[in-house]
């Protein structure tokens, strides 16, 4: 037995004026980025901008209060180096 999926994104009008929206129509892709970046973001600047938008959707009210000290932090990471990418680990018996 398979499942087709419908690509309906249309409205449908029920005869008492009554509007039914597709639930894949209206619902958000994506949700609107909080902080948005200019082109010439650090690639640290965008490793945070992708955190502090997630905690400002996740804890509206943390977010509201320490707002400004996490924009503060997110502008001193300008001139930061690029954050290291994939797992590394250090054995500290060789150190």
């Amino acid at each position: 037995m398979s499942k087709e999926i419908k690509e309906v994104k249309e409205v449908k009008e029920v005869s008492s004026g009554i509007k039914v929206n597709d639930i894949e129509a209206i619902r958000p892709k994506d949700l609107p980025l909080v902080v948005e970046l200019p082109e010439d973001a650090s690639l640290a600047q965008v490793a945070f901008a992708k955190s502090i938008n997630a905690y400002a959707y996740q804890n509206r009210e943390k977010w509201l209060v320490k707002k400004d000290a996490l924009i503060a932090k997110l502008e001193s990471l300008k001139d930061a180096p690029d954050p290291v990418e994939g797992n590394l680990k250090i054995n500290n018996s060789f150190i």
